[in-house]
Order: structure tokens, then C-alpha cells, then sequence
């Protein structure tokens, strides 16, 4: 049973899991975090767009910036191509910037091959790929 739990700066992360994919948002000085781990695709892809949906309001200034952090992801299908691709879309609109972190080598390919890279900012992580809630 997937859980979630509004969430506020200075609260604990709101986390959205099933046995397949687990989301966690976290709120620091006002930069906006979204990390994805497990497999992403059509029977769980709602877990992450209602969270991007909901945190595309909350990205104010100075900030103006999501980071979506896919060091944890191993599979993403058309589906879950299309959140992100849906994402960059009404972020762009809303005039956010939509920074995808951390993809690997796999996930990165797909996200070029499909056109997904080119409606987002694509960022390496050099660090060692934790995250909070345990997301990996």
C-alpha cells in the first residue's frame, strides 16, 4: 500500500512507496528534491506525477528550480518517459527549471533516445548516490 504525507520546509520528507518505486520530496532552504528509486512505469507512474503536480506550485523564488534525482531508478517505460516529458512541459510553462540528477547510464540513454533529455537540464552527481529516506 503506497503511503504519502503532505509535507513542509523544515518537515520530515514526504515519501510515496510500493514494492516497485519509491518517491521521496524534500524541501531544503527551499530547494525542491524528488527522488526516484525502483522501476518506473505504467502501474505506478501516478506516484511520481501527482508529487511533481504538487510541488511545481511550491517551487518560488529565489529558487524557481526542481531537482529530480534518478540515481535510485533502474527501469523507466514510455509511461514514466511521459511524466517527465508532461513535467517539463508545465514546468517550463510555469517558467521552473525541471533539473533531472544523477541518471545512470541505462536511464540517461533512454531520456536521449526518447527526446525527454532535450526538454530537460540534465546534471551528473558526483556524490555517492544516497538520499534521504533510504533511496538508492
Amino acid at each position: 500500500m503506497a503511503r504519502a504525507h503532505r509535507h513542509h520546509q523544515s518537515a520530515p520528507p514526504v515519501e510515496v512507496a510500493t514494492p516497485d518505486l519509491v518517491v521521496v520530496v524534500t524541501d531544503l532552504d527551499g530547494q525542491i528534491t524528488v527522488y526516484v528509486a525502483g522501476e518506473l512505469d505504467l502501474s505506478n507512474a501516478a506516484q511520481l506525477r501527482g508529487p511533481l503536480n504538487e510541488v511545481l506550485g511550491a517551487a518560488t523564488p529565489p529558487s524557481r528550480r526542481v531537482v529530480i534525482e534518478l540515481g535510485g531508478l533502474t527501469f523507466i517505460d514510455s509511461t514514466g518517459l511521459g511524466v517527465l516529458a508532461g513535467a517539463a512541459r508545465r514546468y517550463r510553462q510555469a517558467d521552473v527549471t525541471l533539473v533531472v540528477r544523477s541518471a545512470g547510464p541505462v536511464i540517461r540513454k533512454v531520456l536521449d533516445l526518447s527526446g525527454v533529455a532535450a526538454l530537460i537540464e540534465l546534471e551528473h552527481d558526483e556524490g555517492d548516490g544516497s538520499s534521504p529516506g533510504g533511496v538508492r
